[in-house]
């Protein structure tokens, strides 16, 4: 079921301790999960979960968690005066009087009493909604091209406003997440993105997928061992592998032994020759 609240305090971290789950006091009742980022008191969030009980009292344990931003203008006004301290109703009626919908470019003596420190930090919330609600709609455009919410939090966590860039220009980018790989992306994502099976992106993708899954101890993988493993789960001919690998030796992602058939990721290559010097050394 999907739940939305307004978070009261988080009981658990404590202030100033980072972590990745969360237990929550909210006007809806006590909810617990895994979250990307610290809820701030006032801040609401939508999430989607079910309801149990613990030690005799009942908590919404969430799977996902998103913040809860209004879309319409006066409503937005109104969450963006509850978040800032000092800005009550009568504020937020002025506000939206003297400015209307032109209200998040409030400037200095526009409206009484929105001056100083009130009005830094009026402005600060309004710049941390807008980034919370470029957030909003990146995570709703991957969940849309077949990305699982948690996915789409990864991405923003690693990529933030470049997130829409980076996965239009190649969703394959999505298998470097932490938690996901080719596979993750190989299923739907990326019919959703025109990527057709003998795409180059495809082939490229598969390669260095399936090298970290060969490289299991030695860094280096037996060539027929790697065309085999990907012909296998993908389908693709070898042809199209044999020349995608010839193509990431020239750019330099693949590292060529040619006396044993033998292939690295240059990274493993670059990382073992900078260990051997310093072993020589």
């Amino acid at each position: 079921m999907q739940l939305k609240a307004k978070v009261e305090r988080v009981l658990f971290p404590r202030d100033g301790t980072p972590g990745d789950f969360y237990i929550i006091a909210t006007d809806a009742g006590c909810c617990k999960g895994a979250m990307r980022w610290r809820p701030e008191p006032g801040e609401k969030l939508a999430m989607t979960g079910a309801w149990g009980e613990y030690k005799g009292s009942q908590e919404f344990r969430f799977k996902e968690v998103w913040h809860d931003i209004p879309q319409d203008s006066r409503a937005l006004l109104h969450y963006a005066c509850e978040l800032t301290k000092g800005c009550g109703p009568a504020t937020e009626d002025a506000i939206w009087e003297m400015l209307g919908d032109r209200w998040p470019e409030i400037a200095a003596d526009e409206v009484p009493k929105m001056r100083g420190a009130v009005l830094t930090a009026f402005r600060d919330t309004i710049a941390r909604l807008e980034l919370e609600k470029e957030k909003t709609d990146a995570c709703a455009w991957l969940i849309s091209n077949g990305a699982t919410r948690n996915m789409a939090e990864a991405a923003w966590a690693k990529w933030d406003e470049k997130t829409v860039g980076i996965v239009t220009g190649n969703c394959y980018k999505l298998a470097d997440l932490p938690n996901y790989s080719f596979t993750d992306v190989d299923a739907e994502i990326r019919r959703k993105f025109g990527i057709e099976d003998l795409d180059q992106r495809r082939i490229r993708a598969a390669v260095a997928y399936f090298m970290t899954q060969l490289a299991d101890g030695p860094t280096a993988v037996p060539w027929w061992a790697l065309k085999e493993k990907i012909i296998g789960a993908t389908g693709l001919p070898l042809e199209h592998v044999n020349a995608a690998v010839a193509q990431m030796f020239r750019d330099g992602d693949l590292h060529p032994f040619c006396e044993t058939q033998h292939i690295a990721l240059r990274v493993d290559f670059e990382n073992e020759e900078m260990i051997w010097k310093y072993a020589q050394a």
